[in-house]
């Protein structure tokens, strides 16, 4: 436990309007469809990769919300120039 409270995986970190914007032009040339290609669910339980329901044949295509959302957020902040703070719990 970090000094200031639990962190999750860490602290959060900072990302500046120039980190911003690369981060937004990765999932264009990166899409849901081709990140997925050759992922096997049971190679994903087997590593005890989290969330542990990989064997759901749903939960690997609940993700792309996540991914689409991470998508539109990284590029509305590129676009206005802001920086954004990361924080994994």
């Amino acid at each position: 436990m970090s000094e200031g409270g639990y962190w999750g995986y860490g602290p959060p970190h900072h990302l500046a309007p120039d980190r911003v914007r690369r981060a937004a032009e990765a999932p264009q040339a990166l899409t849901y469809d081709r990140l997925l290609e050759g992922v096997d669910p049971a190679e994903l339980v087997a590593a005890e990769v989290h969330p542990s329901s990989w064997k759901d044949g749903e939960a690997l295509e609940r993700g792309r919300y996540w991914f689409d959302g991470l998508s539109l957020y990284f590029r509305a902040a590129a676009r206005d120039g802001d920086a954004v703070i990361l924080w994994v719990r």
